[in-house]
């Protein structure tokens, strides 16, 4: 997360700041205290759109959701053409960027994140497609148009690709 914030513009950091503790997970040991001078026209859109998707008004869309609280995750089936999948596990493939993928936790007690492999919970294995050269990757380019064009903001919204196996 750390290296995706580094190439966050001030906008998208604020963004994401605001957005975080307005659903109750503040990530101030990522960002700080959310600011009080976020674009709120681009969050409001952007939540409002998400609320779309899982109320299925979103064009065309077939997704699932998997959990709406306290901020919705869901799963797009089919979004990614078989061709373009194996396209971005062979660039991951080529440039060895697979790294074992890692968990979360809160601890309630402390108040704060922790962040580490656990072998007995997770075998999968991650890739981040972060660095300039990726975004100028034809499949990539599309993924990102494709998630800024389906939320409804602009292609700097939208995170490095990660891909998992």
């Amino acid at each position: 997360m750390a290296s995706v914030k580094d190439c966050a513009t001030d906008q998208e950091r604020r963004v994401f700041s605001w957005a975080c503790e307005s659903v109750g997970h503040p990530c101030t040991h990522l960002f700080e205290s959310a600011p009080a001078d976020v674009n709120e026209d681009v969050a409001r859109g952007m939540c409002e759109m998400m609320r779309q998707l899982v109320d299925g008004k979103q064009n065309g869309v077939v997704l699932e959701v998997l959990s709406s609280d306290p901020v919705p995750v869901v799963l797009i089936p089919n979004s990614v053409p078989q061709e373009d999948g194996a396209a971005l596990i062979r660039l991951a493939d080529d440039e060895g960027l697979w790294a074992e993928s890692t968990i979360v936790t809160f601890g309630a007690a402390s108040g704060s994140f922790n962040q580490g492999a656990v072998e007995q919970v997770r075998t999968s294995a991650t890739a981040t497609l972060n660095y300039p050269r990726h975004e100028r990757h034809p499949v990539v380019l599309r993924m990102r148009r494709w998630a800024a064009s389906l939320f409804g903001v602009p292609e700097s919204f939208v995170e490095p690709l990660q891909i998992v196996r």
